[in-house]
């Protein structure tokens, strides 16, 4: 597919104690000829904003300045929000910690541009170029996740899903899905984000010809060298599973995402190892058992004491698939 302009285009990064992250990965992308930069900083402290300001600036961006910290939700919602009312006609999302190439992002952009009602995300890479991230299918029967080479349970609703860290995505399709949900703050927003695209008729690619590189956990600093992921990961994971069985299972479906809560949990801990979980117990396990908490209560919360003011979204019949194959 040839490349295309980027001068209707706007990547959009939501920042949180970053700027040194924006300089290594945005400026380069937004450099002479790139598209617009928009800077969405969630408030950390007043020499981090006054750095990201700095460098805003300096390289041309536009910036959206809340007041506190948004949550990665909102905080997309309001860059994006800024990049249509200037009159970006295609928008990329991408982490502070990760970066493209300009000849991916053109295909990228290309992508979208030729199939407006498609989310298109690229193959995501580490530092080493070794594939970090090659899709993931959500089981809306009960709740699990499963690795596109996983086998599919027999009468189970599965959907893939995109990651947050890097995709693009047009005015038309981003409209009709309504943007990324607020209430889940950090993790999981990009697989409900996924189902609302569906649910808007809209369909998912996984562009294995184009490529990003994330060097995953850069925004965050790890309560201890030694841990592999923070207190954060852990809770807002747990919690946010439930979260999204409360807004996307059906009927008879939510029992199941909830007696499935402690397997899901435990697979969330080991992501960082046994070794961790024993010997930092308040930095993992607790964390994860409050997102428990927190995500049961969630779920009565949205499916019985908001369900008349929030009905529950469905998503629908559409394409997913890679250009290398459909997606398994």
């Amino acid at each position: 597919m040839p490349s295309a302009p980027l001068s209707t285009t706007a990547v959009v990064v939501v920042s949180y104690g970053s700027h040194d992250l924006l300089a290594r990965n945005l400026a380069p992308v937004t450099a002479e000829g790139g598209p617009r930069g928009v800077v969405v900083d969630n408030l950390t402290t007043a020499q981090e904003r006054e750095a990201v300001t700095a460098l805003a600036d300096e390289h041309g961006w536009t910036t959206v300045l809340p007041e506190g910290n948004t949550g990665f939700g909102r905080g997309v919602n309001l860059g994006v929000e800024r990049a249509l009312a200037d009159g970006a006609r295609t928008v990329v999302v991408l982490n502070p910690d990760a970066t493209i190439a300009r000849d991916d992002l053109e295909r990228l952009v290309a992508r979208v541009e030729a199939e407006p009602m498609t989310m298109v995300a690229p193959l995501i890479v580490d530092a080493e170029g070794r594939p970090a991230f090659e899709g993931y299918a959500v089981d809306l029967t009960d709740g699990a996740t499963r690795s596109p080479r996983a086998p599919r349970v027999p009468g189970h609703r599965h959907e893939e899903w995109l990651t947050g860290a890097c995709f693009a995505v047009s005015a038309q399709l981003w409209r009709a899905c309504g943007g990324m949900a607020e209430d889940y703050f950090l993790y999981w927003e990009d697989v409900d984000l996924s189902l609302r695209v569906l649910a808007a008729g809209g369909a998912l690619l996984n562009d294995t010809s184009v490529r990003a590189v994330h060097d995953q956990g850069g925004t965050q600093a790890e309560e201890a060298q030694e841990t592999r992921h923070s207190p954060t990961y852990y809770y807002w994971n747990v919690r946010n599973r439930l979260l999204l069985g409360a807004h996307w299972a059906r009927r008879g479906e939510l029992r199941r995402w909830v007696l499935r809560t402690p397997q899901e949990s435990w697979a969330i801990l080991m992501r960082g190892g046994r070794r961790q979980m024993v010997q930092h117990p308040a930095l993992t396990l607790l964390p994860a058992l409050r997102g428990a908490r927190d995500g049961l209560r969630d779920v009565h919360r949205v499916r019985f004491g908001d369900r008349w003011a929030a009905p529950r979204r469905r998503p629908g019949a559409a394409r997913i698939g890679s250009l290398t194959g459909p997606m398994r």
